[in-house]
């Protein structure tokens, strides 16, 4: 089917050149309407060559660690809201609160409660 592509790709590209050179527009674009199937018919084929390799499954897949969490605070003067762990990764919001949670209730980081009745905002502070 690739050859098919290419030979109407070469085909229509001297049509449309010999109607070039003699002045003749529908000449030009019956060959540039037969160089436009065989770029079709060449690249569908490709991407249909190609694709039992795309389903291939992803090996290593990326997943967010407690000790990037902890390199992430220390970026943040050693302190981390809900908003800014969503902001500076891929979690939502609200896997952000439950990571966050979870290293607190691990003793990882604490809640500095005072801060918390000023600015109305969650901090996890990071030893």
């Amino acid at each position: 089917m690739r050859t098919l592509g290419i030979i109407l790709l070469m085909c229509g590209g001297f049509i449309a050149l010999a109607g070039l050179s003699n002045f003749h527009g529908i000449q030009m674009i019956v060959g540039g309407l037969i160089s436009f199937l065989g770029s079709q018919i060449y690249s569908n084929n490709k991407e249909i060559q190609s694709a039992p390799t795309q389903n291939k499954p992803i090996k290593g897949k990326f997943e967010l660690t407690d000790e990037m969490i902890i390199r992430l605070a220390r970026k943040f003067e050693n302190k981390l809201s809900v908003d800014d762990l969503s902001a500076q990764t891929s979690l939502t919001r609200e896997q952000a609160k439950q990571r966050l949670e979870k290293l607190h209730e691990e003793g990882i980081c604490q809640i500095n409660l005072d801060k918390v009745a000023e600015s109305g905002k969650i901090h996890y502070i990071f030893s």
